[in-house]
Order: C-alpha cells, then structure tokens, then sequence
C-alpha cells in the first residue's frame, strides 16, 4: 500500500500519468483475509509514470495487428495429467 499511496501522489501532486498493473497476489494488501499463492516471484506491482497521456482515438488498423484467440491443445490429456 505505501507504494500505490506514494504513486497517487506523484500522479495528484507532479500531474503524471500512471499506467500499469497490480497483481492477484497483492490482494492481501487491501484486504489481509484474501488468500493468495505463495510469492512465486512475480511484481506484485508494476507501474510506469509518464508525464503526459497519448489518447487513442480509434482503433482501425489495430484489430489487424490482434492474434488469434484460437485455441488448440499441444498435449493429450493423458500427458497433461502426467
């Protein structure tokens, strides 16, 4: 929490613009009777501050740019639960 409270006050206090993630495991942070898996390495959390916001306005051209969601298993089920 002290870094999400020192983030909102560089964004309130410098104008910045925060752009980023927190993760599941951070759950805990806000409300200590959430369970969470062991810390297995990953940020908890991970921001970027940037001092001005480039807004989109569209979107054509990107939807091109998507990969497919498709999805295909790569092992049988016999070796997944192997």
């Amino acid at each position: 929490m002290p870094l999400v409270k020192q983030m909102e006050e560089l964004v309130e206090q410098d104008g910045l613009h925060a752009a980023g993630f927190i993760s599941y495991e951070a759950a805990p942070a806000f409300d200590p009777s959430l369970p969470v898996r062991p810390d297995g390495g990953f940020p908890l959390l991970w921001f970027g501050l940037f001092a001005q916001a480039n807004e989109l306005t569209s979107l054509s051209g990107i939807a091109d740019a998507v990969p497919s969601m498709a999805w295909e298993e790569s092992i049988t089920h016999e070796e997944y639960r192997h």
